[in-house]
């Protein structure tokens, strides 16, 4: 739904007074509205409402615990304009093959409005996560989980944000607050996630004419780095945004990085290695910001550049797990208010 007017959307919730659960890639999980509950992946941590009913627009959701909850729908249709399952819970229903606004305008005044408290349930949930992440301490620390916020603080209203897989696309789904502006959300899933990214990221740009903030993970950029050749002759501003934690972050995540001996070179693959000579090597400005201040500033330094953020994959690991805890427990009593 890429450059789609949302409001007829919106409009259905609102005759409905159903919950918006946005995708991260969506264009809408960073607005702000009373119906959309912008930190879904940290508000399932809790007890959600069950399922009744579930009206799927679009594509695959990169959230698993969003996936695992449309799983439990008693009822679930699902419109996008792709044929195909992209279904991996395989879960039966409604497939209706047709663009998502033009089903959502038919929709209006169709559906009886609902009366239930679930949209309540689901605000006191997001006040809750909104309360635990706005006591993150970023006064010193740039990493994976205040990068999003420094992306959402700065962001430009006429560029893209091109969010690359692995943990970048996960962590802007979980820490990014919503913006007063609207964000225009580009990803490329791929066949194997970090191939092309950079390449793809240029082309967009390209066809768009519009400036574009990429963030994709170091074995992302080492895998596409010819590609900085087409950011930097790129006729508007790419900013590309490396997070190098030095390997494959997200395998710290599964219960492989504790069930073998040979887990750091087979899984994380460390390579020891920094992106300036590279930014210099195709006449790129190059940026390693140590707080969130200078990151933003780096943000809005002008022209195509690459910003590299350096952090240690064993404690963004922590972190993930601390942040993780505050929420679960605090979302034992949501804020009411």
């Amino acid at each position: 739904m890429l450059g789609k007017d949302m409001t007829p959307l919106l409009d259905l919730a609102e005759s409905v007074g159903w919950p918006v659960l946005p995708d991260v890639a969506s264009g809408l999980r960073f607005m702000r509205h009373d119906l959309i509950i912008n930190h879904l992946d940290q508000v399932l941590l809790g007890p959600a409402p069950d399922a009744d009913c579930v009206l799927w627009f679009g594509g695959p959701v990169v959230s698993k615990r969003l996936g695992q909850w449309i799983a439990t729908a008693r009822t679930l249709a699902r419109v996008s304009p792709a044929f195909g399952r992209q279904n991996p819970h395989h879960v039966g229903g409604l497939q209706i093959q047709a663009e998502p606004i033009g089903v959502a305008k038919a929709l209006q005044g169709r559906l009886f409005p609902s009366h239930a408290q679930h949209p309540r349930h689901w605000q006191a949930m997001e006040r809750t996560v909104v309360d635990c992440l706005d006591h993150i301490d970023v006064s010193d620390t740039l990493d994976e989980v205040t990068i999003p916020l420094g992306l959402a603080r700065w962001h430009d209203r006429q560029a893209t944000l091109y969010l690359g897989n692995s943990m970048p696309i996960r962590d802007m789904d979980m820490f990014a607050p919503a913006c007063d502006a609207t964000c225009r959300v580009v990803v490329n899933r791929g066949a194997s996630g970090i191939d092309g990214l950079l390449a793809s990221a240029a082309g967009y740009a390209h066809g768009s004419g519009l400036p574009l903030t990429i963030m994709l993970g170091d074995l992302s950029t080492l895998h596409d780095l010819n590609s900085l050749a087409l950011v930097a002759k790129s006729p508007v501003a790419i900013r590309v945004v490396v997070i190098n934690n030095d390997g494959g972050g997200i395998f710290h995540f599964l219960p492989i990085a504790e069930q073998t001996p040979a887990f750091e070179s087979l899984f994380a693959t460390p390579h020891g290695l920094s992106f300036e000579h590279a930014a210099h090597l195709f006449g790129l400005r190059y940026h390693q910001p140590q707080t969130l201040d200078r990151f933003v500033d780096a943000l809005g330094a002008g022209g195509s550049s690459l910003i590299e953020v350096r952090s240690n994959r064993a404690m963004n690991v922590e972190r993930h797990q601390r942040l993780k805890k505050i929420v679960t427990e605090s979302l034992g009593r949501p804020n009411p208010a």
